[in-house]
């Protein structure tokens, strides 16, 4: 039992050396010596849970994913039984959580811009988790389609993708300006396009 504890206790810390450093400088520029010192395990534990640095940035993927839709997809804007009021406490809390969900910037966003083309099984995981991510929060704007059944740009699928596009956008500018208020400001913005609609 103890070397279950300990083997996924090292799997856990490369996961999370590979967040600290990946986010930051790339997947490129991190190297597996530098994730292991980060984690302070061995190489031969690396290679272990990891036969290349590739394993590890999908599982890293993976684990992203179970977390965001923990923070981004889950939450108490659920308990909302009024759709449309569902739909703006999903909003709200997405702006209250930007800081705690983007503030180092989006592994997403990152990986499918540095690895798509050098990366092919990465760049089809991304594409995975961003259909996941997208058809989760169509469901939050399906109460827009039913007010706009005739308006395309307005049917949930149409309305998630603007958002996630919105949402990656904003992190870019924020991050090249060092200024999360991009990103606030961008989240409002279509929130209050969102409630426009409603009103």
């Amino acid at each position: 039992m103890g070397s279950m504890t300990t083997t996924t206790t090292a799997k856990e810390k490369l996961i999370q050396a590979a967040y600290e450093l990946m986010l930051p400088q790339g997947y490129a520029a991190t190297s597996v010596d530098q994730l292991c010192s980060q984690a302070g395990v061995s190489k031969g534990s690396f290679y272990h849970f990891f036969p290349t640095k590739e394993d590890l940035g999908l599982a890293l993927l993976d684990d992203f994913f179970s977390q965001s839709k923990v923070h981004f997809l889950g939450g108490d804007y659920r308990s909302e039984s009024d759709p449309l009021k569902r739909l703006v406490a999903f909003l709200k809390q997405t702006e209250g959580n930007a800081s705690m969900l983007w503030s180092r910037g989006c592994l997403l966003g990152n990986f499918s811009v540095e690895l798509s083309d050098s990366h092919p099984a990465v760049r089809k995981r991304v594409s995975e988790i961003l259909a996941g991510v997208t058809n989760g929060i169509a469901e939050v704007f399906e109460p827009i389609g039913k007010l706009n059944p005739d308006n395309e740009d307005l049917q949930p699928n149409r309305l998630a993708e603007a958002y996630v596009a919105i949402i990656e956008g904003a992190i870019i500018l924020s991050r090249a300006h060092d200024d999360w208020s991009y990103l606030q400001r961008s989240l409002r913005g279509f929130r209050n396009y969102i409630e426009s609609l409603i009103d």
